[in-house]
């Protein structure tokens, strides 16, 4: 089991981050202090007709404005908890029961989200983004990215949605659709594209609520779409002379600046000080990272046997390619950010599966009364 559950609660997070359910999924949160979970149910990868979108605003990141609704098939919503900052996604005419495709809807698309470096790369009907492109939010797609252009009238494949990067009044991407926790690697079985859900604005208790696609995420209240985005996890996956940036998972021209997971951070400040967002609230708040589960180097780590850190924490899903969170690992609590952290042992966690994690015993996660002291790494003097 690769969950920690319960972590982000013991670092103050808002509990959104993890251990979030889908409507008619067959995973349950458990007692986030008791170890498993963590990972929810599956989700129907394809839908009907999308219904007019608002502003999402869940936690998980310093999400972008949202997109205005350009037709009744047109879903918008800010990518709070998304590694993307704005999208707009475009639905496709596929059944409203989750099978891919109507009778007369739209063919899938093959070959989508597949690595290239150019156009020939690529099925004949799709395009090359290059990964030293600027054609995302901030940069290119790590390792490049088969697609192809989309609006509202010319939309995607069964299979896909049409995604903006930035302007939502730009054409956007066709992407895959997937399927958090459904024990499959998506989105090409790739490790630089992951598996995210992107909140679509829409309040709901259960699935017959969403459309387009979408899903009900039960526990937030609210209607996603699971779709699979560039997500690069360290420079190693970009081009020579471009640079990771982990708040959009995109190559970028200049290296990325902020603080680093675990840094104390001003949840208030109008422009985001860490290098992926800050989480939580007053003195307690933390920077944290998205990343890829199963993905490595990532975090700021690219250690074999003495990593700084680790995607751990899943969101959704705990597949590999699903999107995860980072942890800070540790031989003892001066490994830690500060005063405020301790070096907890992976073997106190009830569940997990490992007593170490590339090298290191510990994760760091903030002091609280509720943990024992013997799971504390206390380093010697």
């Amino acid at each position: 089991m690769r969950a920690i559950d319960g972590v982000l609660r013991s670092l103050g997070v808002v509990g959104l981050l993890v251990g979030l359910t889908f409507a008619c999924g067959n995973d349950t949160k458990s007692d986030p202090d008791e170890g498993d979970g963590g990972s929810g149910g599956s989700v129907a990868a394809a839908g009907g007709n999308g219904g007019n979108g608002g502003t999402g605003n869940n936690a998980g990141g310093s999400g972008g404005t949202a997109g205005p609704s350009t037709s009744s098939n047109t879903v918008s919503g800010a990518g709070g908890m998304s590694t993307a900052s704005t999208a707009v996604t475009s639905n496709t005419s596929a059944s409203t029961t989750g099978a891919a495709g109507a009778t007369n809807g739209p063919e899938p698309m093959p070959g989508l989200a597949e690595p290239c470096a150019s156009d020939d790369d690529c099925e004949s009907a799709l395009i090359c983004v290059q990964a030293d492109s600027n054609s995302l939010i901030a940069g290119g797609p790590a390792n490049g990215l088969c697609t192809v252009p989309c609006n509202v009238d010319s939309p995607c494949g069964a299979d896909a949605a049409c995604i903006t990067f930035g302007d939502p009044e730009a054409d956007g991407y066709c992407m895959p659709m997937c399927i958090p926790g459904d024990g499959a690697h998506d989105c090409a079985g790739r490790l630089d594209v992951v598996c995210d859900i992107l909140p679509v604005g829409v309040e709901c208790t259960s699935n017959t609520q969403c459309t387009g696609g979408t899903a009900c995420l039960v526990d937030a209240g609210e209607c996603v779409l699971p779709v699979c985005l560039p997500k690069c996890n360290a420079d190693s996956d970009c081009p020579e002379g471009r640079f990771c940036e982990p708040s959009v998972g995109e190559c970028v021209e200049e290296a990325p600046a902020g603080s680093g997971i675990d840094q104390l951070c001003d949840a208030e400040a109008e422009e985001d000080e860490c290098l992926g967002f800050c989480a939580g609230t007053g003195e307690d708040a933390r920077c944290m990272q998205t990343c890829v589960l199963g993905a490595y180097p990532t975090c700021g780590s690219d250690s074999e046997d003495n990593a700084t850190a680790e995607c751990l924490l899943p969101y959704v899903g705990d597949d590999d390619g699903d999107l995860g969170f980072c942890l800070g690992l540790c031989d003892c609590s001066s490994d830690c950010t500060d005063d405020g952290m301790v070096c907890r042992t992976f073997e106190s966690v009830e569940g997990f599966s490992s007593a170490e994690v590339r090298g290191r015993p510990g994760f760091c996660t903030l002091a609280s009364d509720e943990i024992a002291e013997e799971a504390i790494l206390d380093c010697e003097e």
